[in-house]
């Protein structure tokens, strides 16, 4: 195989992973969004003061579910910045050019971007990385969202028996 074939494969790589961590987050933004209103209208309208201990128990269970689902959905959706930067060598992705460019190396390393297979090996790792994480915590975000939701219905059914 080529030198160029193996760059197409990282490249095309790295792509990929991109656009599905672009989908993920359109789609998270979403249901955050829908979570946060939701919750939203479920601690302003449903007081706990009021209800009988049991229904607030599940109360205070459901919303603490939700809380962690939410937060857990905003960290998926925190944009990935690299904790050690230094002078790239190649440009992979945005930071790579701001520390380039404030090295006064960024032609330099633009140019040696299309044939540095080292560089796109780390690139392709350290995305990957990235996108298995960030998968990860919108499984759980959703995951306790459902228990959530399982529990605040609980917490109604309960609360419809002991009246």
């Amino acid at each position: 195989m080529s030198p160029a074939e193996r760059m197409a494969i990282r490249a095309s790589l790295v792509a990929s992973m991109r656009s599905e961590a672009a989908r993920a987050d359109s789609q998270v933004g979403i249901v955050l969004a829908g979570a946060t209103a939701g919750l939203a209208l479920v601690v302003t309208a449903w007081s706990p003061a009021s209800l009988p201990v049991a229904v607030a128990v599940f109360w205070w269970a459901g919303v603490s579910a939700a809380v962690a689902g939410v937060a857990a959905l905003g960290v998926a959706l925190c944009p990935s910045i690299p904790r050690q930067r230094t002078t790239p060598p190649a440009v992979w992705h945005a930071w790579h050019a701001v520390d380039a460019a404030a090295a006064h190396r960024l032609t330099g390393a633009l140019d040696a971007t299309p044939g540095d297979l080292a560089a796109a090996d780390r690139q392709v790792a350290e995305l990957a990385r990235v996108v298995a994480g960030k998968f990860a915590r919108v499984r759980l975000g959703l995951g306790l969202l459902g228990v959530a939701l399982v529990v605040l219905a609980v917490a109604g059914v309960v609360g419809q028996v002991a009246a």
